[in-house]
Parts: structure tokens; sequence; C-alpha cells
């Protein structure tokens, strides 16, 4: 259904020979309806959040704040923002029995404006999962450095603190 994430399929209609019907592309997306926001086309569109179903490997699901929040789909969320470059989510606490607390360290785009960055990163968090984060503006170099791209085989784009 239109706006529910499910799995892509394709069916190749102008193929000469083999015709594919309902390949199955292992990928997760979904589908949008109405006006394109950029060009105005009024046809279905896939998002750009696409991810790989061997990606997900299992429901990564935590509490934030008493919430249930599925982590697969925050980390979709955050690549798929066009105007952070860099991201990094840091759930921790500050002493035992605090509440938890969402930190966001982002490296904008070029050109962004802190301000804008801020006030969308809030309002999709509140909107997608109904959290409050702080944002923390970071430099590209150190936000690197900090996920582990250059030195890690595996990035650190979530790390979750609070048990520590």
């Amino acid at each position: 259904p239109d706006g529910q994430n499910g799995e892509i399929v394709y069916t190749g209609l102008n193929f000469r020979g083999t015709v594919f019907l309902r390949y199955k592309t292992g990928d997760i997306g979904q589908l949008q309806v109405g006006a394109c926001p950029y060009c105005g086309a009024k046809t279905p569109r896939l998002d750009p959040a696409i991810t790989r179903s061997s990606e997900i490997t299992s429901l990564q699901l935590t509490k934030v704040k008493g919430s249930l929040v599925d982590l697969n789909a925050l980390h979709a969320l955050l690549s798929s923002l066009s105007f952070v470059d860099e991201w990094q989510l840091v759930l921790q606490k500050k002493e035992k029995f605090d509440l938890d607390e969402v930190v966001i360290h982002v490296a904008p785009r070029h050109g962004q404006h802190h301000t804008f960055v801020k006030n969308e990163l809030v309002r999709q968090m509140q909107s997608h999962f109904h959290i409050t984060p702080s944002v923390v503006f970071t430099a590209k170099h150190k936000l690197v450095e900090s996920l582990g791209l250059e030195t890690y085989l595996k990035e650190k784009r979530i790390l979750d603190k609070r048990k520590e």
C-alpha cells in the first residue's frame, strides 16, 4: 500500500525474449503518490530511502524515553535526509535513573544553515518516532573519525551508551 514499507518487485514489460514477472529485488522501500516536490510529476515513484532486506538481519527495537523505536527505520530516515552529509546518533543517560537522552551529531551538507538543519531534524524525529533529540554540530572529519569509516569494517552510526 502507498506510504508503507514493502519489498520492491519489478516486472519488465518491454523486454524481448525472457520476461521478468514480479522479480524480487531484495530491496525494501515505499511507494510515494502525489506530485513530486522537485519536478511536479504526478506518477507514482519510489521513496529514496531504500534498504536491502539482507541489511535488516534482525528487528532492532529499543525503548527510548518509554517509546519503542525501530533502529532500522531510524537509520533509514537519517540516511535519507538530503541536507545531512554525515550523522551519528548517541543514546545516553547522565545518571542511572535519568531519562534517556538522544543526541544526534551531524555534519550538514555545504551551504545548509544550522538553524534549518536543527529544526528539520527535530521535526522529522518527532513526527516519525515521537522523540525530541539534542542536535550537536560536528566537523565532518571528526564525525568520520568517530564513525570509524576509515578504520573499522562496520560504521558506528548508532551508539547506545546507556548500558555502560
